[in-house]
């Protein structure tokens, strides 16, 4: 039998899967799913956080998008390229790993430009990912390890 996934881990995919549907309604449902597991402190509060960047935030920077349905053409790759998602699920996935098992955070600062690894141990590790694509980010994140 495999292993069971975490709270975090299914707010992050249904997350995931609201953005890809442009759906609004999944998203505030996800987000009432994280605010409960935050109050019976199932999630931390930068857990939380995460899931209302992915919630709150991206139906307020999407609104049009949320609004007609659908993807636009010029902002498409914008909806599949969100680097803050893909830092988060990122982080939760390489966690799982023993190569990230001392993972504490992983954030990305303000210009998108790079993102500071924490570990467990107070060490932490900068990552350059200027004009990165998203498998690009994925890769250089992976190579500081």
């Amino acid at each position: 039998m495999g292993k069971e996934e975490t709270t975090m881990g299914q707010l992050v995919r249904e997350a995931g899967y609201a953005q890809r549907s442009l759906s609004g309604n999944l998203l505030m449902e996800t987000y009432g799913k994280a605010k409960m597991a935050r109050q019976l402190g199932a999630i931390s509060r930068q857990e939380f956080r995460e899931i209302s960047h992915m919630t709150v935030y991206f139906m307020n920077t999407h609104a049009r998008e949320l609004e007609c349905g659908e993807k636009t053409a010029e902002n498409k790759e914008a909806v599949m390229e969100d680097k803050r998602e893909i830092i988060v699920l990122l982080k939760h996935l390489l966690k799982a790993t023993r190569a990230g098992r001392y993972i504490e955070e992983m954030t990305l600062n303000e210009k998108q430009d790079r993102v500071v690894v924490s570990f467990d141990r107070g060490q932490t590790k900068e990552v350059d990912i200027t004009a990165d694509s998203g498998i690009a980010i994925i890769k250089d994140v992976v190579a500081v390890l």
